[in-house]
Order: structure tokens, then C-alpha cells, then sequence
């Protein structure tokens, strides 16, 4: 019953066990499906950091961060979980792939303008953990992140590139119709009508100056008269006061007649009358002569018209047509400036012509002698271009398919790929070409092919020394029974000496297995009882001097005693000559075949240019030639307009001025006239009373022999003249009065017609300054025309810097193609996670067998059998202790050999030992405690461990992505654990205090449970079949 049961238990633990390890297969392959089946249905989306380490830069105006403009693009795309992070974040955060831009990203993306345009470097890191899976998955994302920023930015510098040229065309405010065009418009609708203008005022100025000199003449009669009529006025009060007296010294002294009559006698008649005479004639010439100034006051106006009105009616007409002269000039103006389009229009026409369809072609062509704005023509650049890319296409050995594909075939003898880029040529373009110009190949294949030959001939006379040089030494014997022994080289001392393998017995060793080699070793009649070495020297550091101190042998030591040595081949000089000639072969082959790849690349890059010419050659530009000439006339003709309105403005008031003038004028003239021939009136009434004077005298002296009888008469006769004569002098006191106030208003009027003829000159100094201003405007035309920007000098300046010297420059060409490179690292790549997988797999041997050892036969407990026990001796303290010392001892020397071996870093050696040395307690103690206490139970238990390791590993696992079961069996399984701790030592990181704390809390724990716990399952199954029974 108890061995049925104990067979029961047995067969229930392989059961148990075949099921757990046919259930893992069963569960990653499942795993392995879904994640293919998903894979395959939706791409992996990984979570990515994007680092946005840039800085704006400005340029002009504007600010740019293509930094951010980029990750805005990201963001929009769904396909990936991005994330913008610092890169501490970054660094800690759970990300499969880091996306690092630089901080001088803008800047040299922005640099274009430089001779040596540098490419900015976007870097991306890979954190896989080990998985091949998102390792591939992230290093393709980070390229076709590279990829689209290089197709986003060449989009850029293509808009950036029509943006400059447009911008270029715009600063060409002058072409070569435009003096023309400018000169005949001003000279013919404004210029010449501006002249007109001027021409217009001279016959006013002539007719408000003779208007002034006839004022003057006028007043100077006036004065001249007023002067008669003060002199007639004194002569008249010197009568009056002779006569008065007379008359008073008659009456009051009543003399006799006789006294009365020597009296008047003593007045002499004949000088009485001359004086008469006199005045009277001074007075008919007085008025004669106003009469004929009136006349010519009145007769100068243009008109002819002896009427003041119409005087002042012609120049109010003058006037007028002046202000109508005036409006016309404006309007013309104005129709000038509405019909700048179609005269525009119509002269591009014209100096084209008549080109229905302006292209760039027809602008750059359009050439004269008399003019050197353009250096370089439309047709001379592209002849310069399709010359160039002539002389590139005549480089070529081939251009047809057949050619190139044997050109391929002759330079992949040392790199399958050297003839990949010339997939990129297109034969298409390059016959296309050789249609318009004729093509000469290049000798350049037969060159690869004679290049190629003799590469050939060296690798075959090199590699023919190396075979006789690498076999030479093949009979160190000895006379070994069959055993086993350990076996050591000493290689020859001589520089340059390298091993490349050795055999003894049938099997082959690594250069690398030099010390205490295990090797079987043969009878000495056997055929495989001799050491075969295979060895080479590096002829770049290979001392060929012969130096009696370095050694040339190679010594064979069996279990430290030296058996043989054999001479290597000192002499060096044929192996270096013919290696040296094999490697001169291989560079010229190398250069022969860069040189075919650069011609072709260079002739496609040409190629592409001419015809990518053509296309921008052809575009259209009538109507922004025909845009730029409108607006310069516009905006010329606008400044004209603002610059003359204050002259228009001072102009509209001078005639104003005239209108207001003209009207005083025309009152003051009426005014004066009256006066006139008030004056007129009153000389003919004085004439006429000095004329009765006279007749008086003259009767009273031919009555002055009757006097006696006529005394009374005479005496009213005295009264009569003594009234009369005062008469007189009232009216000659009126008359100068009224002449005195003649000259005054004649002064007047003389004071407004300097008024009007100052207001005439400045008026026409105001059209002299138009005429002028017209004739400034057409010299800053010109000026302007000698001033402004040089067609082709502005295009030139777009991307001067694609040539020098008529080479094409190639780092602006590679930054224009590729402006973004990359740069890429991964923190924990695939071959670092293999790298510990087999050390930690022998570990887990080692461990595993230590601990079947002690608990399986128990030998510490034989022993103390023998001796007596206490209370401390029935635990199992003993051989806890010896597991825990052996444990120890295993794990520092596998973690110092494995250290060494996997060339970990000198400082993280310490903590390496140290973590290896923990986990190999843990599975010491750990496997002890499942055996021990388990049996077989606990040995399926530590198998399924191991093998869930090797399925669910990193290294040569069968997923990339885990869930479920299998990815919580590998959270937990101990082995798991050690290789990823183990895998970061390779990226630089050791493992953590947490992990350490952890790791010696669990060694604790098992070596107490291992010391008091002991389960004694025959005594359990005893009892519990005492209890049944």
C-alpha cells in the first residue's frame, strides 16, 4: 500500500509537471498568435517622448520654432502614443523610443544662405528592454521621422525659393519701358500742358502794367491841375482883396470920381485881361489834357473799349479762361492716372512684341545695346546649363539600361550594394538629353572593369601567400597516451603576429583559447596526434627587422611542461609586398568604383535642374510686369499729385484774389470816372465865368469914358463883379477841392492796381513753378530709372550660393536634399540581453544540482549520526550553512568570470559580484528548501523554473510583447528577475538598493525556513495510515 502510494505520488508529479510545461508551450504560442493576429491587423503603437530641446530664431521680422511647428504635426497623428517631455522625464519615464530635438534645430535649417550649410541631427533612443520586436518597431519610427521632416523641410525651402523669387521680383520698380513710356506720357499730358500754363500769364502781367503806368499818368495830370487850380486860386484872392479894397476906400472915403477913376485906371485893363486870357487858355489845356488822360485810362484795356465796364468784363474773361485752363490740366491729370493699367498694359505689349503670353524666358531674353541691366540672358544660362550638364553626361561610360546594369555588375566585387544608387539614375531624362546634344561615353567601365582585374590578380597572389604562410606549421608532435590534460600557448612575441585558430585531435579552438585548454590527447601513432595552427601577421604593424631578442615560435605546453614549439615564417617581405599590392588593388578599385557612383549622381542631379529650368522659364509673368508698371506709375503720379495740391490750393486763392481785386477795381474806375467829368463840368463853368470876366473888363473899359454919366451903374456894375468874383473864387475853391480829392481816389485806385499786378506776378510765378515741378518730375523719373534695383541682380541673389565658379556647391545640394540627419542609440539593445542569458543558465545548473546534492543524500546528516546530538543539532542548520558557504563561493566566481568574459565595466564589477552572489543564495536555498522538504515535487518545481526561463527569455524567447499567464510566470520566476537586473550593467545602470534590500530580506527568510522546516513526508503518510487503521 505505501509503495502503490508513493507510485501514485510519483506518477502524479511527472503528470503534474508535463501538463505545467505542455500548458507554457501551449500559452506563448497562443500569445505568440494573438500578438501576430493583432499585429497584423493594427500596427504596434509605441509610447514615444518627443524632446523639444529648440530654440526660436528671428529672422527679419518674424520668429520661427520648427521645433514646435513639428510637434504640432505630431500631435495630429494618431498612429504612435506621443508624448512632449523633458528629458528627465523622458530618461525615467516608461517610453520605447525618445525623440531628442536639438537646441540648434531652426538655426541651421534656417541657415541656407551659408556656403557650408550644415545638417541638423535629430537623435532618437530606443528603449526595447531587450525586445527585438519594439527595437525594430522604434528604430523604423524614428527613421520615418527623419524621413518626413527631411520631405517636410525640402517642401519648405522649395516654397521658401518661389517666396524669395517672387519677393525679387517685386523690388524691380523699373524696367526697361519705363523711361520711354514715362517720358512720352508727361511730355505729351501733363508737361507740355503745364508750359502752356506758364505761357498764359505774360499777356495778363503786359495789361495789368500798362493798366498801372496809364494810373500813374492820371495821377500825375491830377496833381499838375491841382497845382493851376492853387495858383488860380492865389490869383484870384490877390483880385478879390485889390478890389475889395477899392471898393471899401470908395465908399467909406467918398473920393471923387476923379481919384476913383485914376484908381481904376492905375488897374491896368490890357494886363487884367492878358492874365484873363491866360487863365482861361491854362484852364481849356487843363481840361484838354484830363479829357485825352481819361481817354487813355480807358482805351488801355485789350478789349479796345473806351467803356470801363468793359474794361473790367475782359478781364473778368481772362480770369475765367485762366481758372477753366486750370480745371482742364486737373482733369487731364485725372484721366491720365484712370488709364495707367491700359497704357501699361499696352506698352509691356509694345517693347515685347506683342507677346500674347510674357514668360521669365522672354524677360530674361529682352536685351539692347544701349542698356547692360541684364549680364546673363535666358538663353545663355540655359546654354551654360546644358553645356555643363553635357560635359557631366559625357562622363558617363553608359546611359542606357544594358550599359548600366553591366557597369553594376563589375563594382558589387566588394560590396553587393556599391551599384544600389545607380538605380536612382534616370535613363529616360539622359536619352531625352542626348537627343538635343550629342553623347560621347567615358572610358570609365573599361577603367572599373581593368581595375577590377586587378584586384582579382592581387587577392589571388595575397591570399595564395596567406594559405602557404598559414599552413606551415603542422607537425608538433608528441606521444601522449589517450588522456585528458590541460594544454598552453606561448605565441611568438614578434609584432604583428596573429592567431587565427589551432586543432589538435580532430577539433578546432578559437585564437582566444590559449590557457589551460582541455584537450583529449591521442596516441602518438594516431594521424590527428599533431597541434595545427592557422595564423597571419598584420602587415600595418609587422616588424620585419631581425632581431635575435623576439621570439618567432609558437610553444606547446601539456600540463605546464613545454613538449614542442614550432619556427614561424620570419621573413616578411613577399607576404607584405603582395598584401600591400593587394590592398593598393583594393583602393583603386574602391575609388574607381566611387567615381562612377559621384559621375552618375552628379549627371542625374544636372539633369534634373535643366529640365526643372525649363519649367520655371516658361511660367508666365505678363501680368505681374504689367502689375509693377501700373504701380509705379500710380504711385509716381500720386506723389506728383500730393506734392503740387499746395500749389493748386496757392493758385485757386490767386484767383480769388483776382475775382475780389477785379471787382474793386471795376468800382473805384466808375467812381473815378464820375469825378471826371464832375472836374470836366466845373472847368467848362469857370471857363465860362472868367470868359464873362473878361467881356465885364472889357465893357467897363470901353465904358469908362461915360463913367460920370454911368457912376451908379458902374457902381453896381463893382458889385455885380465883386459879387461875381467871389462867386468865382467859391467855385475855384470847389474845383481844387474836387481835384485834390481826384488825386487822392486816382491814388487809390493806383494802390490796387499794384495789388493786382502783384497778385498777377505771383500767380504766374506759381504756374513757372508747376512748369518746373513737371519738368523735376520727369528728371526724378529718370533719376529714379539709374536708382532702382537690378532685375537680374535680384535673382541672382536667390540661392547665390548653389555655385561657385560654374561648380555645382554640394554641401548646399546635399543640405537642400537631406537638410536632416540622424542619430540614433538604443538603451538596452538585443545583444546586450543574450550576453548574460548563459551565465545565468549555468548558474541555475550549478545551484540546482548543489542543492539535489545535500538534499537528496543528505551526507551532512550521516555524519552527525555517528556522534551525539543536542536540541540545535536536530535542525538542519548545518547543511544551510554549507549550502549558504558553497553558494557563495559559486557566485563570486561566476560573477567575477562573467564579469571579466562580458567585459562589464570596471566600476560596476563590484556590484555585479555582489548581485550574482545574492541570487545564487537565493536559488541555492530556494531549490534546497523544494527538494528537501518536496522530493520530486520540488525537483519538477525547479525544472519548470528553468525551463519557463529559457522559453520566456529575452534572449532566445519566442515573443516580443507578453500577457496574461506567461508575463505574470515571468515577473516571478527568479531567473527573469536576474538577467534583466544583469542586462541594464550593459547600458550603464547597476542594479538598485531596493533590489539588494529585497534580495538579502528573501536570503534570510529561506535560510531560516530551511533551518527549522523539515517535512518528513514517511513519517506523515505512517501516522495518517495509523489513524485509518
Amino acid at each position: 500500500m505505501k509503495k502503490l502510494i508513493k507510485y501514485i505520488v510519483s506518477i502524479g508529479a511527472v503528470v503534474l509537471l508535463l501538463v505545467a510545461v505542455v500548458g507554457l508551450n501551449i500559452a506563448i504560442q497562443d500569445n505568440n498568435e494573438t500578438t501576430a493576429t493583432s499585429s497584423s491587423g493594427t500596427a504596434t503603437r509605441l509610447n514615444v517622448a518627443i524632446v523639444n530641446e529648440d530654440k526660436a530664431v528671428v529672422s527679419g521680422n518674424n520668429t520661427y520654432s520648427l521645433g514646435n511647428s513639428y510637434i504640432k504635426k505630431l500631435e495630429k497623428d494618431d498612429s504612435q502614443n506621443w508624448s512632449v517631455v523633458t528629458r528627465g522625464t523622458a530618461d525615467s519615464g516608461n517610453y520605447q523610443l525618445i525623440v531628442i530635438i536639438p537646441s540648434d534645430f531652426s538655426a541651421k535649417i534656417l541657415d541656407l544662405n551659408s556656403l557650408s550649410a550644415e545638417q541638423a541631427t535629430i537623435s532618437y533612443e530606443v528603449k526595447a528592454d531587450g525586445n527585438q520586436q519594439i527595437e525594430t518597431e522604434a528604430t523604423k519610427v524614428g527613421k520615418d521621422i527623419v524621413s518626413d521632416l527631411n520631405n517636410q523641410l525640402v517642401d519648405m525651402y522649395m516654397a521658401s525659393i518661389l517666396s524669395n523669387l517672387y519677393t525679387a521680383q517685386q523690388n524691380v520698380q523699373v524696367i526697361a519701358n519705363q523711361q520711354s513710356g514715362n517720358i512720352y506720357s508727361y511730355r505729351t499730358n501733363l508737361l507740355g500742358s503745364a508750359v502752356d500754363f506758364e505761357n498764359n500769364f505774360p499777356t495778363l502781367v503786359t495789361t495789368a502794367n500798362s493798366s498801372l503806368t496809364a494810373n500813374e499818368a492820371l495821377i500825375q495830370s491830377l496833381s499838375t491841375f491841382s497845382s493851376l487850380y492853387n495858383t488860380l486860386d492865389s490869383s484870384q484872392q490877390s483880385f478879390s482883396t485889390d478890389l475889395m479894397s477899392l471898393v471899401e476906400k470908395r465908399a467909406n472915403d467918398s473920393i471923387s470920381y476923379e481919384d476913383f477913376a485914376s484908381a481904376l485906371m492905375a488897374v491896368d485893363p490890357d494886363a487884367l485881361s492878358t492874365d484873363l486870357t491866360t487863365m482861361t487858355e491854362l484852364l481849356q489845356d487843363t481840361q484838354s489834357q484830363l479829357e485825352t488822360t481819361v481817354s487813355n485810362v480807358s482805351s488801355s484795356s485789350t478789349s479796345g473799349n473806351d467803356d470801363v465796364q468793359n474794361q473790367v468784363d475782359s478781364l473778368t474773361e481772362q480770369i475765367n479762361t485762366l481758372e477753366n485752363q486750370f480745371a482742364e490740366q486737373l482733369q487731364v491729370l485725372q484721366e491720365q492716372k484712370d488709364n495707367i493699367q491700359q497704357f501699361a498694359a499696352e506698352e509691356v505689349a509694345k517693347y515685347y512684341k506683342d507677346s500674347s503670353d510674357l514668360t521669365v524666358a522672354d524677360l530674361l531674353n529682352q536685351k539692347s545695346d544701349g542698356n547692360s541691366y541684364l549680364a546673363t540672358t535666358a538663353d545663355s544660362y540655359r546654354s551654360s546649363l546644358q553645356s555643363t550638364t553635357s560635359v557631366a553626361l559625357n562622363q558617363l561610360p553608359a546611359i542606357d539600361q544594358s550599359g548600366i546594369s553591366s557597369l553594376a555588375a563589375n563594382m558589387t566585387y566588394l560590396d553587393a550594394s556599391a551599384a544600389d544608387s545607380l538605380s536612382d539614375f534616370s535613363t529616360d531624362l539622359a536619352a531625352n538629353f542626348s537627343s538635343e546634344v550629342s553623347y560621347t561615353p567615358s572610358a570609365l567601365s573599361s577603367e572599373l572593369a581593368a581595375a577590377k582585374t586587378a584586384l582579382e590578380n592581387a587577392k589571388n597572389d595575397f591570399e595564395t601567400e596567406e594559405q602557404t604562410y598559414t599552413n606551415s606549421v603542422t607537425n608538433a608532435t608528441n606521444s601522449a597516451t589517450t588522456v585528458k590534460a590541460k594544454v598552453s600557448l606561448t605565441l611568438p612575441s614578434r609584432a604583428g603576429f596573429v592567431l587565427d585558430s589551432w586543432s589538435y585531435n580532430g577539433k578546432t579552438y578559437s585564437s582566444s583559447d590559449t590557457e589551460n585548454v582541455e584537450v583529449t590527447l591521442s596516441d602518438s601513432s594516431s594521424s590527428d596526434n599533431s597541434f595545427k595552427f592557422t595564423y597571419h601577421y598584420d602587415t600595418d604593424t609587422a616588424d620585419t627587422t631581425d632581431d635575435s631578442s623576439v621570439s618567432d615560435s609558437i610553444s606547446v605546453k601539456i600540463n605546464g611542461v613545454t613538449v614542442t614549439s614550432a619556427d614561424t615564417m620570419p621573413d616578411m617581405t613577399d607576404y607584405q609586398t603582395k598584401a600591400q599590392a593587394y590592398r593598393t588593388a583594393e583602393s583603386a578599385y574602391t575609388a574607381k568604383v566611387q567615381e562612377v557612383k559621384d559621375v552618375y549622381k552628379n549627371a542625374q542631379t544636372l539633369l534634373n535642374q535643366y529640365y526643372a529650368t525649363d519649367d520655371f522659364l516658361n511660367q508666365s509673368v505678363t501680368d505681374l510686369i504689367t502689375d509693377i508698371v501700373t504701380t509705379a506709375l500710380t504711385d509716381n503720379l500720386t506723389i506728383y499729385t500730393e506734392n503740387s495740391t499746395s500749389t493748386t490750393e496757392s493758385i485757386n486763392k490767386q484767383i480769388d484774389n483776382l475775382k475780389a481785386k477785379r471787382d474793386t477795381i471795376a468800382n473805384q474806375l466808375a467812381s473815378l470816372q464820375s469825378s471826371n467829368e464832375a472836374i470836366t463840368s466845373s472847368l467848362t463853368s469857370e471857363i465860362n465865368a472868367v470868359q464873362s470876366l473878361q467881356e465885364q473888363i472889357s465893357d467897363l473899359k470901353t465904358q469908362e469914358t461915360s463913367v460920370s454919366s454911368a457912376l451908379s451903374d458902374s457902381d453896381s456894375t463893382l458889385g455885380t463883379l465883386s459879387s461875381t468874383l467871389s462867386d468865382l473864387l467859391s467855385s475855384t475853391s470847389e474845383l481844387k477841392s474836387t481835384s485834390e480829392s481826384n488825386a487822392d481816389e486816382a491814388s487809390q485806385v493806383s494802390t490796387l492796381f499794384s495789388s493786382f499786378n502783384s497778385d498777377v506776378e505771383s500767380a504766374q510765378s506759381n504756374s513757372s513753378k508747376l512748369a518746373t515741378d513737371a519738368q523735376d518730375l520727369m528728371a526724378q523719373f529718370n533719376k529714379e530709372l539709374e536708382e532702382s534695383g537690378d532685375f537680374v541682380g535680384s535673382f541672382v541673389k536667390v540661392l547665390n550660393n548653389a555655385y561657385s565658379n560654374g561648380v555645382a556647391n554640394e554641401a548646399l545640394l546635399d543640405f537642400l536634399s537631406n537638410p536632416v540627419t540622424e542619430s540614433s542609440s538604443s538603451v538596452k539593445a538585443t545583444v546586450n540581453v543574450y550576453r548574460p542569458f548563459t551565465w545565468i543558465l549555468l548558474l541555475e545548473i550549478v545551484t540546482l544540482f548543489t542543492a539535489y546534492i545535500f538534499a537528496t543524500y543528505n551526507v551532512i546528516q550521516k555524519v552527525k549520526d555517528k556522534f551525539s546530538i543536542n536540541k540545535l543539532q536536530e535542525t538542519d542548520i548545518l547543511n544551510t550553512a554549507v549550502i549558504a558557504l558553497l553558494a557563495i563561493i559559486i557566485g563570486v566566481i561566476l560573477g567575477s568570470v562573467s564579469a571579466s568574459r562580458l567585459s562589464v565595466e570596471r566600476e560596476l564589477m563590484p556590484s555585479w559580484v555582489l548581485v550574482v552572489t545574492l541570487f545564487s543564495l537565493i536559488l541555492t536555498q530556494g531549490q534546497y528548501l523544494l527538494i528537501k522538504n518536496f522530493k520530486a515535487f520540488g525537483m519538477g518545481l525547479s525544472l519548470f523554473m528553468t525551463i519557463s526561463f529559457v522559453y520566456l527569455s529575452n534572449a532566445i524567447g519566442t515573443t516580443a510583447t507578453l500577457s496574461g499567464v506567461p508575463a505574470n510566470l515571468k515577473k516571478l520566476n527568479v531567473l527573469s528577475i536576474l538577467e534583466e537586473t544583469l542586462s541594464s550593467y550593459f547600458d550603464g545602470q547597476s542594479a538598485s538598493l531596493l533590489l539588494l534590500l529585497g534580495a538579502i530580506v528573501a536570503i534570510l527568510l529561506l535560510i531560516g525556513v530551511n533551518v527549522f522546516v523539515t517535512l518528513n513526508w514517511q513519517k506523515l503518510l505512517q501516522k495518517a495510515s495509523k489513524a485509518e487503521v
